[in-house]
Parts: C-alpha cells; structure tokens; sequence
C-alpha cells in the first residue's frame, strides 16, 4: 500500500498516508490474512521507486508463496504517452521517480502470483508542466527467471484519462474518493455483491468478490461528488477478468458517511 501526498510541488494530498496506513491495517486484520507492507511520504520521507521495488521484492520472489497480491496506490498522478503515471516524492527535479501503471501492470501479469489487483487512486490529469512532460516511468514489479505462467491482473483506476481524482471531507477527516469507496465496498456491500464461502474451522464466510466491486465503486464516487457538485464528474474505470471466486476480503461491520469539502487529488483541472 503507497500514500504519497507530496509531489512536483502540487498541492498535498491529506489523505494518502492516514489512509494507506488504515487500509493496511484493514488487511493485516481481514480473513485469510496479509503480510503488508505500507510505504508513506509522513513525517518527511521520501518514496521512491527503489525503495517500492525493493519491497515489492519480498513477495513477487521464487519460490511463489503467495495466492493473491494486491497493489494500492494514493496520489498524485499523471495520463501521458497512453500510459498512467504514479508520481513519487523525488519529482519534478529526478524524471526517473515515477511509476508506470502499464508497465506494472504487464510486469504483475508474470509475476508468478495467480491473481493480482491494482489500485490506481490517482489523477489522470494531462501534464501543463514542461518538467513533467518528459518523465521516465518505471515498474516496480521485479522480473523473475524461467518460464512464469500469466497470472490474472485487476485493474480498478480512480477517473478516466485526462482527468481528475479527488479526496474530500468523509465522517470528518479527508479522504479520497475511490479508496474511500473500496473500503466502503466491505462495509456496507448490497447483498448482491456478497459470495459465501468456508472460511478456517468450517464457518461460513462472506466475501466480496473482485467482479462484483466495479459497479459499487462507480456508483459510490459519483454519488459522493453529486452531493457537493453535479457538474464535476469521476468516472471509475474497472477491469475484471478474474474468476468469480476471486475476492480481496469479507466484508465487515457497516458504517455510514457524511460527504463535505471536495478538492482534487490531482492536478487542478480549471477549479
């Protein structure tokens, strides 16, 4: 889980690290259980590709130990060359300190891991930057040896191309939209989005399937920005091909929001 809040000199984002660190230990707690890694910008650190990587490392690695990894991503982002860029804290002045969302999607496909899903909870905003119009994206999936059969890749971003993300006030705190709404997912899913299924000592467990999650987080997002402004607009783009058993976590105790202040995760976009 990455929360970046500050990069390129934009306007900080409040809510990538308080939630990256919550999602996190959301998932350490959630049946079957994770091993987490959460990597922040707080308290005046500085993420990097290197240091992402190297994470990543303990868990795309021979030999596979792992049925499942799950990628989420809060911050400033960026759509150039057909291709989603997640900016790190080492922009504008290092071009090589961003990450390409295709790239690591493609790099995710070979990872070893059956299934695979990615969170892109970034603008998709064009570059007005001359300093980020040339940048060098890279992944951050390591590439393993041999013969790797093609996994199954979820892809869930936030907005659609050239176009805003935004976090706003939720149950009186910041937080973006689209996370906000994949938690929300768990929370208070419909009963249709539900899938039963044996969980350890035999109990019944329910679960969410990754298939039933695109409608949700779109219909999620849009209520919360009609509530403050109907004329602005984030369109969740999803991509499910995993099977209908595939699910990232059961869904827990449900909770309610109240939607305030809105301002954009990502580069501004005329307001």
């Amino acid at each position: 889980i990455i929360g970046v809040s500050t990069s390129a000199g934009l306007p900080p984002l409040t809510s990538a690290g308080p939630m990256a660190r919550r999602i996190g230990e959301w998932l350490e707690q959630a049946e079957p259980g994770y091993d987490v890694t959460v990597i922040t910008d707080e308290n005046g650190h500085e993420v990097t590709c290197a240091e992402i990587f190297n994470e990543m490392k303990k868990y795309v690695a021979l030999p596979i130990r792992y049925e499942l990894l799950f990628v989420h991503f809060i911050g400033h982002g960026l759509y150039q060359s057909r291709d989603n860029i997640w900016m790190l804290s080492g922009l504008p002045g290092n071009p090589n300190e961003c990450v390409s969302v295709k790239a690591t999607f493609n790099g995710a496909q070979f990872s070893g891991i059956p299934n695979v899903v990615l969170i892109s909870d970034a603008c998709r905003s064009l570059p007005d930057d001359v300093a980020l119009s040339d940048l060098s994206p890279s992944t951050i999936v390591p590439n393993l040896p041999g013969d790797i059969s093609q996994g199954c890749v979820d892809q869930f971003l936030a907005t659609g191309r050239g176009t805003p993300s935004f976090e706003g006030e939720i149950d009186g705190e910041r937080q973006s939209f689209l996370s906000h709404a994949f938690r929300e997912a768990y929370r208070n899913p419909t009963p249709d989005m539900l899938l039963s299924i044996e969980g350890e000592g035999g109990a019944c467990l329910s679960v969410v399937p990754n298939r039933k999650l695109s409608r949700f987080l779109e219909e999620t997002v849009t209520h919360l920005l009609s509530t403050i402004d109907p004329l602005k607009s984030q369109r969740v783009e999803s991509s499910v091909p995993s099977d209908d058993e595939i699910f990232v976590a059961p869904c827990d105790a449900r909770l309610s929001a109240d939607v305030a202040l809105l301002e954009p995760m990502g580069k501004p976009m005329g307001f």
